[in-house]
């Protein structure tokens, strides 16, 4: 079918972005392997791989993880599958054979044996717009790839550089946490020697333990940052053990519902690659009948119908097994997500208990404060300022320490809610409902 100047020339500018977006994202990917091959394999303890963000760079992280990310491997698993449906669609369909045999009933007359091969023509018809869809679909696929590409290269990117200003940020947290508690001892020794008020030391006191929950909350967000930029690069290294006293790290699921959305797709698709890749091809039909001619001869009809893969079966297998890998590269990257956010989450509760316990030992600190200013106050030796400044100081207190109390409880909660225990109680639950809807619906039976 001839084409007009207008959808040859589109057709070429088509052709050319999708050729520079394939060229591009295949430079980008062979780079990366090629310089971080040795790496993927060297096991690191927590300081070696801690210390090689130290002195990787932007553009080497960037290009590690264009290497060894899922999402972009699934992104270039579509492009191809996109790329072969593209190339089937402009085949016309495979052609039909249709074999049947007529066995006689009666033994008079011999076997009968017919072959009749078949093609569609209604593809003729519509040949142009089939075309056209799987383009824009290659289309869309090589833009994915870019975006997947750019956001991946991106995220490493930002990941790097906020481990390196988180660790600047731990430093100088600790650097000043280290001056207060110097500072807090000092004052106490003055406060001993009868040169300054016990009120003040306790306020100092609340300030140095404000400053040591400070300082966690930043490891926090630090060490997420850490393990998702070790996770995005694909470094393997032993796991940073933490104590925690209500459920250890081992038994978090990574079974969320994307991973489990996730591993539906992967069966789906090895289902259509089987189907697609058997012998008679996935339109195979198989049957029967009964025949009688016109001089009253009688005969079994057996027919087999299957298709011939001369044109587009090829090209329909490669994409089904595309799309079997990018299913297999989303699951990786859903379970690799579902890995870090538990993560996360354990060290989100331990960060959350150490900062509620810094904040009720802040309040106690303060509480005393405040009543030794009261006591003062009796005495001729404080005036009501000075007892109203230590009731806002105290109230301050109280509000920081409820709000780390309702920041734990969502941290637990969230812990709880990834544990082994809550999905297997969900499955027990669910069992229970069926087995008594079940026996419900045969009671009801029965009584009818």
């Amino acid at each position: 079918m001839l084409l007009s100047s207008n959808q040859t020339g589109t057709a070429m500018n088509i052709t050319a972005t999708l050729a520079s977006a394939i060229l591009v994202t295949s430079l980008t990917l062979s780079l990366g392997c090629a310089s971080t091959t040795t790496r993927v394999n060297d096991p690191y303890t927590p300081s070696d791989a801690f210390a090689l963000t130290d002195t990787i760079d932007l553009t080497s992280a960037a290009t590690r993880a264009l290497a060894v990310s899922p999402k972009v491997r699934a992104a270039a698993a579509r492009l191809t599958a996109a790329s072969e449906r593209s190339t089937a669609s402009t085949l016309p369909p495979d052609p039909t054979l249709l074999l049947s045999f007529g066995i006689p009933i009666d033994s008079m007359g011999g076997t009968g044996i017919s072959a009749t091969l078949m093609t569609g023509i209604g593809w003729l018809l519509a040949h142009d717009a089939i075309v056209d869809a799987a383009t824009r679909e290659q289309e869309s696929a090589a833009r994915a790839l870019l975006s997947a590409s750019a956001e991946t290269a991106a995220d490493a990117r930002r990941l790097l550089r906020a481990v390196e200003a988180g660790r600047r940020a731990v430093n100088a947290a600790s650097a000043a946490l280290d001056a207060q508690r110097e500072m807090l001892a000092i004052e106490i020794a003055r406060a001993d020697a009868g040169e300054m008020t016990r009120e003040t030391v306790l306020q100092r006191e609340a300030e140095s333990l404000l400053a040591a929950s400070e300082l966690a909350q930043t490891e926090s967000e630090t060490h997420e940052s850490e393990v998702a930029l070790i996770s995005l690069l694909a470094i393997e290294t032993l796991t940073q053990t933490l104590e925690v006293d209500d459920i250890s790290n081992d038994t978090l699921t990574t079974e969320t519902l994307e991973v489990i959305r996730a591993r539906v797709e992967v069966a789906r698709t090895h289902a259509a690659l089987a189907e697609l890749g058997s012998i008679l091809g996935s339109n195979a039909e198989f049957g029967g009948g009964y025949m009688r001619d016109l001089e009253d001869r009688e005969a079994v009809e057996v027919a087999l119908k299957f298709s011939v893969p001369i044109f587009r079966r090829s090209h329909e297998v490669d994409a089904a097994r595309a799309d079997v890998i990018a299913a297999e590269a989303d699951l990786e990257e859903a379970v690799r997500v579902a890995g870090v956010d538990n993560d996360h989450a354990i060290f989100r509760r331990t960060t959350a208990r150490t900062a509620a316990q810094f904040a009720r030992e802040s309040q106690r600190a303060l509480g005393d404060a405040l009543a030794i200013t009261a006591y003062a106050l009796v005495e001729g030796e404080a005036t009501r300022a000075d007892v109203a400044q230590s009731r806002m100081r105290f109230s301050d207190a109280q509000l920081k320490s409820a709000l780390r109390d309702i920041a734990l409880a969502e941290a637990i909660a969230n812990v709880e809610q990834r544990a082994v225990q809550s999905v297997n109680t969900l499955a027990r639950v669910t069992t229970t409902r069926t087995t008594l809807s079940t026996t419900n619906t045969t009671t009801r039976g029965g009584a009818q």
